[in-house]
């Protein structure tokens, strides 16, 4: 065996030690990734989550198909909800839409919004925006895509803030 071959099978095998590594790194440290066939979609959790399917409303009367989960931290506690409005209504404007969601999100929960910015996640336009009110500090990014709206929140007390692990698991909200 030559030198050249050598080093190239030293460094594979460098390669390979490394990715097994951080593949047995991301698992234990307890996350694991929540796939919904169904709504088309991944997120990073760092539990289990509560999962429940109800219906939400549409444009016209209509109902929508809508997946949620929900996790408990020692800090507070993370949500995702997916919600399919691909066969009941159609967004023309999806910046529209979006807004529309936010305030929606603020009625609902009573909430004075602190900062909201636009985002892309691999093409797919969202919102990520903070809020609170007397009592709750929150954090939301919604996405999106082919007529389905994704949520991933994070939600705190006031004093301690929203929970720590709320960074990993929006940015893990993967639309598929």
């Amino acid at each position: 065996m030559t030198m050249g071959c050598r080093n190239r099978l030293t460094q594979l095998a460098w390669v390979v030690a490394t990715l097994a590594l951080s593949s047995t790194t991301a698992a234990a440290d307890g996350w694991n990734t929540y796939r919904s066939p169904t709504f088309r979609f991944s997120i990073e959790v760092p539990a289990s989550p509560t999962l429940d399917s109800m219906v939400t409303p549409a444009a016209g009367g209509r109902w929508a198909p809508m997946t949620t989960g929900s996790i408990t931290t020692a800090f507070g506690s993370l949500f995702f909800t997916a919600a399919d409005y691909s066969k009941v209504q159609t967004f023309s404007d999806v910046d529209a839409a979006l807004e529309s969601d936010v305030a929606y999100n603020l009625r609902a929960e009573n909430l004075i919004l602190d900062s909201e910015t636009k985002v892309t996640v691999d093409g797919v336009p969202g919102r990520d925006f903070a809020a609170h009110n007397a009592d709750s500090a929150v954090r939301t990014r919604l996405l999106l895509k082919d007529g389905r709206l994704y949520t991933a929140t994070g939600m705190g007390s006031i004093a301690n803030g929203v929970p720590t692990d709320y960074r990993r698991f929006a940015l893990s909200l993967k639309p598929d």
